[in-house]
């Protein structure tokens, strides 16, 4: 890993904003004009060929539909001008289909009790389907038409590889593959701001041998440095890969913490049940584990039901807006349930007793590095002259480097500042990036290598004012 590499250029985007194709046909427009393609071509002649000029890798099918499938175009809402001429009524797809001029079919979306849901149709021109450009109504459209999609007999196989370069470096790579594998449809998707990866090849196939066969070309036509290993459904798969590490089905360096920290959150399942239980939850890294790890036994401990996670926020007085916004990402991604109460943190968890009786025990993500802790037991009442909860601490044993271990390696996503130079997070007011991180980038200017980077535990609160 590189910690000078930059992040992508987002000039070097391609494809018409807001366009939007099947993973088998990435980007099918191009921009207009004469630019010269391969061994001096116009770009005319180019696109005669169903080739994309810029990424020649990227095939475009023929909206013929020489292939017979079907090609789905982003669009404005369908005019009003093409009428309703020739409406005919098909109750079993939900939809009416009015033919127009040219072989074009409106289609009118009706819900199960036959009740139209929009006047405008929707306009399909053979098998190029034009849906509408708001994101809500192209969703509600899709629902409505997921049959006329639906093939029982067509199944495709889909690998997604992913890769540290930038998408403009590998576009001789990506069309070795293309001339290699004939059967497998390639698409190649940059990420701005992905923290993991910077470019996502999409492989997809009716055949899976060659799609694996493609796979394992095109991987061997990298080093190790440039393939990620990236799980794009990390918590999903949360469950799944926590106990296969437990179990040194992969990760052995993680396997003794994961198994310690697991193991202290089925004793507190055990001795609570979930509505008792809450993580304390403020952004930061280790209340970050903690949350990716009990999602993960909620997982595997509830496969059919799986509970939500309650999670209390004890907000201080200068909270950085980066961790307000990565805490309102992680409700969402983890489903949980969170209270947000105003500090200070006595204060705070004498308000969680009146609003919330029934919480007994709280998840930290303490650390016996931290200050102050390292007397601290895995289950541990809060002191005398406090509001009594018991304290649950998982990952007492973990160290800095430990934390960031599970984090890159389980694909977890955690706040943005982390990738900034800051290693702990307080409020604005006593918090600065860590100095032990700062570098002069070739702009000569000052930059920090992220979190991760720091190899000295000891001075991971070297940002703490």
């Amino acid at each position: 890993m590189n910690p000078r590499r930059g992040s992508p250029d987002p000039t070097r985007l391609s494809g018409p904003p807001g366009a939007l194709t099947t993973p088998a046909s990435p980007r099918l427009q191009q921009r207009p004009g004469r630019t010269r393609g391969r061994a001096g071509r116009t770009e005319e002649h180019n696109r005669q060929d169903g080739e994309d000029v810029r990424h020649p890798h990227r095939r475009r099918r023929d909206p013929e539909g020489a292939d017979g499938r079907h090609q789905l175009v982003l669009s404005v809402p369908p005019p009003l001008c093409l009428g309703r001429q020739g409406v005919s009524n098909n109750r079993d797809s939900r939809f009416d289909g009015g033919y127009c001029g040219g072989g074009a079919v409106l289609h009118y979306l009706r819900d199960e009790s036959d009740v139209l849901v929009c006047k405008f149709p929707l306009v399909s021109l053979k098998n190029v389907y034009m849906f509408p450009g708001i994101p809500a109504y192209l969703e509600r459209d899709f629902h409505y038409l997921e049959k006329l999609f639906y093939s029982p007999d067509t199944k495709f196989h889909v690998r997604d590889i992913f890769l540290s370069e930038d998408e403009n470096n590998l576009t001789g790579k990506l069309n070795d593959l293309v001339s290699h594998s004939p059967a497998v449809t390639v698409g190649s998707y940059p990420e701005v701001n992905n923290r993991y990866y910077r470019t996502r090849v999409s492989l997809q196939s009716e055949s899976e041998s060659e799609l694996l066969e493609a796979e394992e070309y095109l991987r061997s036509s990298f080093s190790d440095e440039v393939i990620v290993d990236f799980d794009i459904n990390s918590i999903s798969h949360a469950g799944r890969r926590i106990y296969d590490i437990i179990a040194l089905r992969g990760e052995p360096h993680l396997s003794g913490p994961i198994a310690s920290a697991v193991k202290i959150l089925e004793e507190c399942l055990d001795r609570y049940s979930t509505d008792e239980i809450c993580i304390s939850f403020n952004g930061g890294k280790d209340c970050t584990v903690i949350l990716h790890l009990l999602h993960g036994v909620l997982l595997h401990r509830y496969p059919e039901n799986t509970p939500s996670i309650q999670a209390v926020y004890i907000t201080c007085s200068t909270p950085f807006d980066e961790v307000e916004v990565f805490i309102d990402q992680m409700v969402k991604r983890y489903n949980v349930t969170l209270w947000r109460i105003e500090g200070p943190i006595k204060k705070g968890l004498e308000e969680l007793t009146k609003k919330e009786p029934k919480v007994k025990a709280i998840l930290m993500g303490t650390r016996w590095t931290d200050p102050y802790s390292k007397t601290l037991q895995p289950f541990q009442m809060t002191d005398e002259g406090w509001p009594q909860f018991m304290r649950v601490s998982p990952i007492l044993d973990w160290n800095y480097q430990t934390v960031w271990t599970f984090l890159r390696t389980l694909s977890v996503q955690y706040c943005t500042l982390y990738d900034h130079g800051y290693t702990s997070l307080g409020g604005i007011h006593n918090t600065i990036k860590n100095p032990h991180l700062k570098y002069s980038g070739e702009d000569k200017k000052e930059h920090h290598y992220p979190a991760y980077f720091l190899k000295d535990m000891a001075l991971e609160r070297a940002g703490r004012t």
